[in-house]
């Protein structure tokens, strides 16, 4: 029992520590800049996501750009896809508040892995904070993002 044990334990760890787990932002994170090589350099890297403006009224246009949403190889072994599966090219962008979840529109993602698209603040949205964050629902999301609704 002990010897299983003791090889399970440092097995499940390293099945755990895929290569975007680590919790200090990279150097691209840090200063804007992308990496050279594209999208294969991106893999493991974090999908991002920011708002222009980060406030706004119901009925307001917001701009979402955002920066790695490519397929990581980690995530096609991880949900037993395809070797070489197909780019990611369009996500769902999510409102989230009070507890509702709601899509908002889809934008496109370029080749490089970055995005570019608009979304209309819900008619219904409440003062307050909300968030919004995009995915394709199977390999590549971003953490939600603070929007302020006034």
């Amino acid at each position: 029992m002990l010897r299983s044990a003791l090889i399970t334990v440092p097995l499940l760890a390293l099945l755990l520590a895929g290569c975007g787990a680590s919790s200090e932002p990279s150097d691209a994170a840090v200063d804007g800049s992308s990496p050279q090589d594209g999208a294969s350099a991106q893999a493991c890297e974090a999908a991002s996501l920011t708002l222009e403006p980060t406030r706004g009224a119901p009925g307001d246009t917001i701009e979402v750009s955002g920066d790695g949403y490519v397929v990581c190889e980690d995530s096609i072994a991880a949900s037993s896809g395809p070797s070489g599966a197909d780019p990611v090219t369009l996500v769902r962008l999510f409102w989230t508040q009070g507890g509702g979840q709601k899509v908002l529109g889809e934008a496109r993602v370029g080749e490089d892995g970055s995005l570019e698209g608009t979304f209309t603040v819900p008619e219904d949205a409440r003062a307050g904070d909300a968030k919004v964050g995009a995915g394709d629902n199977l390999h590549v999301s971003s953490e939600a993002v603070k929007f302020t609704v006034e």
